[in-house]
């Protein structure tokens, strides 16, 4: 075990953090997993840490501003915010410090929430709607889209092919843009 622990502490802040986002997400599921084996109640931890849009609810669980960042919805979900997430800070750490990484990640997740809420809270169409926010999206966004200002033309390998960056942020806005009409407006 102390090698695990060796290894994971030696590994750059974009490494450990998909590595938390995997455990975190395979946790619950390997949890229900025993529960419904021995045919216990199952429960979703994801019900403590996903954010909700009502003011009262962030007053109640301010941590869930950030932790919402560590839980995913699907295998999908995590899979296309981690891999975008590896290839970007892969060159992002030739440019900039581990610890302006985390600083854009975390401010990401923080941003991201906020403007969640208040996108709730202002938009006639989310009036009745009741869609709590979950996954790293706003901070896997906010350190592509600084990589894309920072070194727009730097050119990743997406499993098949290169792009180059400004393109990959490009195609993730519009996507974004794209997808608010539909159920997981804010998830993306």
């Amino acid at each position: 075990m102390e090698l695990g622990f060796r290894y994971f502490f030696n590994q750059p802040f974009f490494k450990k953090i998909i590595i938390i986002n995997i455990i975190v997400f395979l946790f619950p599921l390997v949890l229900n997993t025993f529960l419904f084996l021995f045919n216990l109640k199952q429960f979703s931890p994801i019900n403590y840490f996903d954010l909700h849009p009502g003011i009262g609810d962030i007053i109640r669980s301010p941590w869930t501003l950030i932790s919402y960042s560590f839980f995913h919805i699907d295998f999908f979900h995590i899979f296309w915010n981690m891999l975008i997430l590896y290839v970007v800070c892969k060159h992002f750490l030739n440019f900039l410090t581990n610890k302006k990484l985390i600083e854009i990640y975390f401010y990401g997740a923080l941003m991201g929430g906020l403007f969640f809420v208040i996108s709730y809270n202002i938009f006639p169409v989310f009036k009745n709607a009741f869609s709590p926010l979950i996954g790293s999206s706003a901070s896997v966004y906010a350190v592509l889209i600084f990589a894309c200002s920072y070194m727009p033309n730097t050119r990743v390998n997406l499993i098949f092919f290169d792009i180059k960056l400004k393109y990959l942020g490009l195609f993730y806005v519009l996507l974004s843009l794209i997808q608010i009409p539909f159920s997981n407006a804010g998830g993306n």
